[in-house]
Parts: C-alpha cells; sequence; structure tokens
C-alpha cells in the first residue's frame, strides 16, 4: 500500500479532503497515491507536516515514520530577540557557576 494513502486513511481524511488541503483536483491524490505523477518537492513538504512524518517516510526510502522536529519557541523569535535570549542564557549560565562555586567554597569551609 501506498505511504500517502496509508497516512490519509490513518488519519482519517477522503481523497477530496486531502485535496483541498493540497490545493488539488480529488483526481491528483488518486494519482499521487497510484504513484502515476511524482510529488513535487512542496507537495512534499506539506505532506510530510500533515501526517508529521518525515519526506523519506512518505518516499518508503525509510521504514520508520521520524515525526518532523517541534519549532522551539526559540526558533520563532525574530534575530534580535535571539541575541537576547542568547545573551540572558549566557548571563545565567555564569550566575550557575559562581553559585556552584560557591557551594564549593561553603563545602570546604565546613568540613
Amino acid at each position: 500500500m501506498n505511504r500517502i494513502k496509508m497516512l490519509r486513511e490513518k488519519k482519517g481524511l477522503t481523497q477530496s479532503e486531502l485535496g483541498k488541503i493540497l490545493h488539488v483536483k480529488d483526481s491528483a491524490i488518486s494519482k499521487y497515491e497510484s504513484e502515476k505523477i511524482p510529488l513535487t518537492a512542496e507537495t512534499l513538504r506539506v505532506l510530510s507536516k500533515i501526517f508529521n512524518v518525515s519526506i523519506d517516510y512518505i518516499l518508503g526510502m525509510d521504514s520508520e515514520r521520524h515525526p518532523q522536529p517541534e519549532k522551539s519557541t526559540f526558533d520563532e523569535l525574530s534575530p534580535e530577540a535571539k541575541k537576547k535570549a542568547t545573551e540572558y542564557i549566557e548571563m545565567l549560565k555564569r550566575l550557575d557557576q559562581v553559585d556552584a562555586h560557591d557551594d564549593i567554597l561553603d563545602f570546604k569551609r565546613n568540613a
């Protein structure tokens, strides 16, 4: 069974519903599933997101689904906000190091 058909059915979508999502006719979905027409890179990318699997899985090149990694909040920040967040994280790391150093000194004093 074609992976697109299997994934579509598992998600409970009809060919028509998947066609609407991809902005193609039902007949195109049928042709994708029967491998009569090739999938474009953009169609593969969208299918990968819809079904949360890797493109390699859709193409049958991988037997494991490999869900797409979720975008982190950091990925959604503007470049300026990413810079500020990185600076803040570096400051927190330095504070952790100071705290760890203080803990070591306290341990040595109390030993």
